[in-house]
């Protein structure tokens, strides 16, 4: 055989060889998931956690921030965004210091709660409990296992005689307080800046408040928020494809049916998806045990499971929230079966947001360690450059007196737009 006829049959083997790779790249691309960007929070039908990283990412700004001067006056911003962010900016460190050098906690009275709240430092309220762990986490720092498990929602820092303590209130209601290695001179120097600030706590006014929840804060501002229009974003393209991969179900693998209401119900093996495009929800449930199996190493914690909910949150309603964030509301195990039960809720510039019939932004539950329901509503809200002005906290306030409770100013999802309005809790 000359030269010449040996590199004919080589490019006939190596034509060859390009058709058979191109054989198997269509039949991968036509029987396989092509890898999406959301494998990072998901591989397979696992919810892969980083930590507390993902779950730090949605749920761990205070929705109000409220500084006690050495004067003793109170600042508080709740309804101004840029107010807030500056407080953060100003005392994230100091905080995370705290959690990740808490000492012992020892329950306290109501007394002592308030007299630390009267006293120089810094109170922040989460609106719902946050694991302090996943608080902590979005501080850059790791806390204390003093803490670490602990759920709390309202929290401060409190300067004593020569150090400075950390109080919270735990998710049961019982008020804690903890030492940490925050340098008292070194907050102090910080709330030097502070003074003459107008906020009040309600049970520092008594009286006419007395009902109404003692932590609740009069900050003063106009009760002015920035508006938004809503829309559904569940009916655009692609949508399916990203929550096929999120729930590790294959598209080709799944066969879909459309109900009497016009829902259309994909099923893949005991998993199932039920997507309601008109109303933006969606439903994924097994019908054993089998769900999404949360990554985890050794025995399953509060917050991987947090962190794994969190993971598929931000990967379906939270891509598509626009000016939304997502918040965890709560995290409530059943101890007779042991199943958890995860909630968030959408909140714009802190300010949480009720739906029309006031569902979460997305429920899970939790079964051994595998998510096994998720229910989301797919929200999408733009600023609309105008500004939504609500009844004055002192109005909301004596409302709320007669039954007691917390007033809340929130943004109210309705089928006709997007208002302000207080709701009481």
């Amino acid at each position: 055989m000359d030269k010449a006829k040996r590199i004919d049959r080589l490019k006939d083997l190596v034509i060859v060889l390009l058709f058979v790779s191109a054989l198997l790249l269509l039949y991968r691309a036509v029987f396989y998931e092509t890898p999406s960007p959301f494998t990072r929070f998901l591989s397979g039908s696992t919810a892969e956690t980083d930590g507390t990283a993902t779950a730090a990412t949605l749920s761990t700004k205070p929705a109000t921030v409220l500084v006690t001067g050495l004067d003793g006056t109170h600042t508080a911003a709740k309804y101004d965004s840029d107010a807030r962010d500056k407080l953060l900016t100003a005392f994230s460190a100091s905080l995370g210091e705290a959690l990740g050098s808490a000492g012992d906690a020892r329950s306290v009275s109501d007394d002592e709660w308030h007299s630390a709240l009267r006293g120089s430092g810094v109170f922040f309220d989460y609106l719902y409990p946050q694991p302090l762990s996943v608080i902590a986490a979005s501080l850059g720092t790791t806390a204390k296992d003093s803490v670490a498990s602990t759920f709390a929602r309202r929290l401060c820092l409190s300067i004593g005689e020569d150090s400075v303590r950390l109080y919270y209130i735990g998710a049961d209601g019982g008020i804690f307080r903890c030492s940490t290695a925050l340098s008292a001179s070194s907050l102090s120097a910080k709330l030097g800046d502070y003074r003459g600030g107008e906020a009040k706590y309600a049970f520092e006014l008594g009286g006419e408040y007395a009902a109404i929840d003692p932590c609740f804060i009069f900050s003063g501002e106009d009760t002015k928020l920035q508006a938004v229009s809503a829309a559904n974003p569940l009916t655009e393209s692609g949508e399916l494809t990203k929550l096929f991969t999120i729930f590790g179900m294959s598209a080709h693998a799944s066969s879909g049916y459309i109900e009497k209401g016009g829902s259309v119900v994909y099923v893949e093996g005991s998993k199932s998806l039920r997507m309601d495009n008109n109303a933006g929800s969606v439903l994924f449930s097994v019908a054993d045990g089998s769900g999404v199996s949360i990554a985890h190493s050794g025995e399953l914690t509060t917050a991987e499971i947090v962190a794994a909910c969190a993971g598929i949150c931000k990967a379906s309603i939270g891509a598509d929230a626009g000016a939304a964030e997502l918040t965890l509301v709560s995290c409530e195990t059943d101890n007779m079966t042991g199943a958890t039960d995860v909630n968030f809720a959408y909140a714009i510039a802190g300010i949480p947001v009720t739906l029309a019939d006031g569902a979460p932004a997305a429920t899970f539950k939790v079964s051994g360690s595998s998510i096994i329901r998720a229910e989301l509503c797919f929200r999408r809200y733009s600023y609309t450059g105008e500004t939504l002005t609500a009844p004055p906290e002192t109005t909301a306030a004596a409302i709320a007196k007669a039954g007691g409770g917390e007033p809340l100013l929130t943004y109210d999802d309705r089928s006709d737009g997007v208002a302000a309005s207080w709701i009481v809790r």
